[in-house]
Order: C-alpha cells, then sequence, then structure tokens
C-alpha cells in the first residue's frame, strides 16, 4: 500500500468524526449533543502566542541556535486533543512550523491533513513498525526521537530504507522520568548520532513535568538540561532546535522558549488561568477558547421536596424543585465524578449560576435543577462546556470539580459527538 494511500484509509476512517452522516434515507439523523470549533479563534490564538515570542526573542543567558523568535510545534496528538485532527491541522499548517504528533497513526494523519507541514514524532522508535512511515520520510519532513542508544541503529536502517538523511532529536530527561536519555550518558549518545552518516541531529529536547504547579521544579529541569547541553553546544550543527517549553512553560518563563515551544492546551484557549504561583505571560481572556459543546433540554418536570434523584439516590431534593433532563453523560465523556458538582448554562440568557447537575451522571443523559430557571423549557439550549472562561460551564472549573484536567476532557469527548467548525458571535 502506498504511503499516500495508507493516510487516504486513515482518514477515511475518521471522516465520520468531522461531518453529519448520510444514513441513504430521507431523514437525517443527527446526535443528542454536538461540539462547536472556531478555527478562527485558533489562529488568533497562534497569532497571540507569536506576539509573545517576538517580545521574548532576545531573553538573555539562554542557551539557543536560531536568532529572532521561537518557532511553534503544535501538539495535535489524539485527534487534536479531541477537537478534530483534519480540520485543526489543516488550519494550523499554514500558520505553525511544525506539527507535534506522539505515534506512526498521528504521523500519518498529520501527512495527509498537512502536506507540507514538517512533523515531529515524540515516541521512542524502537519498538514500533517504522516501514509504513518510509514514503512519508521521502518527503523530506519526518523528524524522528531518539530516547535510548539502541534507539540509533534503528533508525539508521529506517533512514536507509528510506534513502534519506533522517533529521532526529534527542529527548533528555531532566526529571520527567518517562523514557529519553539521561544526562550522564547523554553526551556519548549524541556523538554516535552526530557519526552516524544516514542522520542528522535537527533537534535537542526536554520535557517540563511541573511548569503548570510548580515553578522551582521547573527551574531545575532546566538547569540540568543547560549544564548537560552547554558543554556539547561545538559539536551540535548550526542550525540544531532546542526546545524545552510545553503550554504551561511557554506562559511561565520566556527563558523556556529557546528556538521553539511545542504547545497543545494554550492553543485551544487554556492553560492561563490554571498557572500557579506565577503570573502567565499571556493573560485569561488573551487567549480565547476555541470550542464549546452544546446539547437540548428533552424533558422538564416538577417534583417534590425530598424526593430521590438518580442511580444510588445520591441526592435528595431539599425543595420543590422543577428538573431538567440533558441528553449526554459520561459515553459521551462528561465525567461521573461531575454528578452532583457540576453545571450547565443557557445559552443567552442571564445566568451566572448556570444550573447544577442533580444525581448521578449516567452513560448518556444528566438531570439539572432548574427551579431558578423557570423560563427554561424543553428544546432549549444547554451548554455543557462554555467557551466563556468565567462562566460555571467553564471547561477549566469542571476540569478542577471533576478532579481532572482540560487536556483529560478533551481528550475524552466522544468521536460520536459531532464537530461543527464555525465562526462564534462576538
Amino acid at each position: 500500500m502506498s504511503g499516500a494511500t495508507q493516510r487516504s484509509a486513515i482518514v477515511g476512517a475518521r471522516q465520520n468524526r468531522y461531518t453529519r452522516a448520510d444514513c441513504n434515507s430521507e431523514v437525517l439523523l443527527t446526535g443528542t449533543s454536538w461540539i462547536e470549533v472556531d478555527l478562527a479563534r485558533l489562529e488568533q490564538n497562534v497569532r497571540t502566542i507569536r506576539a509573545l515570542l517576538a517580545r521574548t526573542a532576545e531573553t538573555p543567558g539562554v542557551i539557543r541556535r536560531r536568532t529572532g523568535p521561537a518557532l511553534i510545534a503544535a501538539a495535535t496528538k489524539a485527534d487534536a486533543y479531541g477537537i478534530g485532527a483534519g480540520p485543526v491541522m489543516r488550519r494550523l499548517a499554514h500558520c505553525v512550523d511544525f506539527l507535534a504528533i506522539y505515534s506512526p497513526e498521528q504521523a500519518l494523519e498529520a501527512a495527509a491533513y498537512a502536506p507540507s507541514t514538517p512533523i515531529i514524532m515524540l515516541m521512542p522508535p524502537a519498538s514500533i513498525p517504522l516501514f509504513e512511515l518510509v514514503p512519508l520520510a521521502r518527503e523530506n519532513r519526518l523528524h524522528l526521537s531518539i530516547h535510548d542508544r539502541s534507539d540509533i541503529p534503528v533508525l539508521i536502517r529506517f533512514a536507509r530504507d528510506a534513502g534519506i538523511k533522517l533529521p532526529v532529536h534527542l529527548y533528555l530527561d531532566s526529571g520527567m522520568s518517562r523514557a529519553g536519555l539521561d544526562a550522564v550518558r547523554f553526551p556519548s549518545i549524541l556523538d554516535e548520532a552526530l557519526a552516524a552518516t544516514d542522520l542528522t541531529v535537527a533537534g535537542v529536547y526536554t520535557h517540563l513535568a511541573t511548569a503548570e504547579s510548580d515553578g522551582g521544579f521547573m527551574r531545575e529541569q532546566i538547569d540540568l538540561f543547560d549544564r548537560t547541553v552547554e558543554p556539547c553546544l561545538d559539536r551540535l550543527p548550526p542550525d540544531v532546535v532546542i526546545h524545552i517549553a510545553n503550554s504551561s512553560g511557554t506562559l511561565r518563563d520566556p527563558s523556556s522558549h529557546r528556538d521553539m515551544v511545542r504547545i497543545g492546551l494554550i492553543l485551544w484557549g487554556f492553560g492561563a488561568e490554571s498557572l500557579a504561583d506565577a503570573e502567565p505571560l499571556i493573560r485569561p481572556g488573551e487567549i480565547k477558547p476555541v470550542l464549546r459543546w452544546r446539547s437540548t433540554i428533552a424533558h422538564v418536570r416538577d417534583y417534590p421536596e425530598g424526593a430521590l434523584v438518580g442511580y444510588g439516590s445520591t441526592a435528595r431534593l431539599s425543595r420543590r424543585s422543577r428538573l431538567a433532563l440533558v441528553p449526554v453523560g459520561y459515553g459521551d465523556g462528561y465525567p461521573l465524578l461531575l454528578s452532583n458538582r457540576g453545571h450547565v448554562t443557557f445559552p443567552g440568557r442571564a445566568a451566572a449560576t448556570g444550573a447544577r447537575v442533580i444525581g448521578r451522571v449516567n452513560m448518556d443523559q444528566i438531570v439539572v435543577d432548574v427551579t431558578d430557571h423557570p423560563a427554561v423549557g424543553a428544546g432549549d439550549l444547554v451548554e455543557i462546556y462554555g467557551a466563556d472562561l468565567d462562566a460555571p460551564s467553564s471547561l477549566p472549573t469542571l476540569a478542577a470539580q471533576a478532579e481532572s484536567h482540560c487536556y483529560e476532557l478533551l481528550c475524552r469527548l466522544s468521536p460520536r459527538i459531532e464537530r461543527r467548525y464555525i465562526t462564534f458571535e462576538p
């Protein structure tokens, strides 16, 4: 199977995520909820991040090889964090410098959707079949990672199969303890990679473990990286790309920006609101959420004081209440931990407090208390995840209530939910 055919097969298998499926009848079936994505906001977020990187380009005392603002590698793993790899990658292809993905499947996906953008695959290569990536490698835009000395002969064989000089990035483990080269062996493994005539060292990088929550340990990681890499600078190619920062690192510390930043969450408009013990370099609201999850009310009914609600009878009504049924649940990706915690809101209505989820989250439905929203009725619009960071249905607020993180809540959104690509109202 050719590279183009492989990529088309993967893309075809995912098409139903991005378009409404015609069931070959006169009736068009739609889901019980949908996700709206504003790709214009995504582009604006990239421009905002570019402006930050322009301001920090002359940060003194940092190890880097390029001049000018840092490049942007957009992390589009896991179906672009559940937002939809195809539309997202197609839009990002025109405004970022690299796509950062994890696996061979994601590499083929990126190649199909962004046919001219360089791709960095972060997964350790030794134990995975690389042969399917040969056609992509021959396009001279696939970069692979070195996590261990044993990766080098694997990558040399792959480069020879492709008939190319393969760009590789050495991953230094500076404290994540998730694969990567240790600092002691890094110089000798770098020398082996430099001596391999089938490889070209295109990058050196690390990954920050606590950039969101602990600036002190982040600083320790950066210092270890610098102590390890600086003695090797004279041996590195002049165009090598040094990259450290993830989204939180980009927001926290200009010294982490180096030659390139690898960012995901801030592209989607989140992260600035959750940075601990530091003022973010981009404030919440300067980057804007690019998605919202919506549904409609399926049913409304009054219940007496003392009525028990839901599986396990985990809620008892303290007053006569009006309860509404919203047809989303954990089968769609709504967290079970938002039982008796989460809130929904009603677009176009003044409802600063929203309506609280009452009882346990079900597989495909939740019950919300609309007693204080008498105008709300069956068929009315409901926002499950809102694009307003100040709303009780905002993704960061719900993630905290679910004892989780925006990353997980985005990635667990079911691919069955229709994605609609629109422009949000101002």
